[in-house]
């Protein structure tokens, strides 16, 4: 059949054929550009929230612990105590704001487990060190020492808290 048609025919359909091939190439290619782009918007949107929330997150938690031990290591001036908390207060502000951050960011049921683990940690450990500052401000615990025994008992929330 091929044979029999004129050359400007034959070349026609082979050019034909290849502008065909052209147009499924970048069809293709085109879909798999839309289906990455869908992805990598998607992983900002996610991913990328919870890592940055995650971060600021370790930082606030972080400022909690060092107005903790700031206000046990100055436990002999009630003014300076009295700092710390409103500063560790605070803090505890922002740890919930992220946590409710965190809480919005998260699609994947693990991620919302960890925000709840997390929470429970912290409200275990928000109840401790107000239970520690109450017993400061009431004079039964006099020193640095006292205070962390004190707090000690809360260490593993601390500690599932930060992990």
């Amino acid at each position: 059949m091929l044979n029999n048609m004129k050359i400007g025919t034959r070349l026609g359909a082979g050019f034909g054929f290849l502008f065909f091939v052209l147009l499924v190439i970048g069809g293709t290619g085109y879909w798999g550009m839309q289906a990455m782009s869908g992805a990598t918007l998607k992983m900002l949107r996610t991913d990328a929230a919870i890592a940055e929330h995650s971060a600021r997150l370790r930082a606030n938690i972080l400022g909690l612990r060092r107005f903790e031990k700031d206000s046990f290591i100055n436990i002999a001036s009630a003014e300076k105590v009295a700092d710390y908390f409103k500063k560790w207060n605070g803090e505890r502000e922002s740890v919930e704001m992220r946590l409710a951050d965190l809480e919005k960011a998260a699609t994947s049921q693990q991620d919302k487990d960890v925000i709840r683990n997390m929470r429970g940690h912290f409200t275990a450990y928000t109840a401790g060190f107000q239970e520690v500052y109450g017993q400061i401000q009431a004079g039964k615990i006099k020193t640095t020492q006292d205070a962390n025994k004190a707090i000690e008992k809360y260490k593993e929330s601390v500690h599932g808290m930060e992990n």
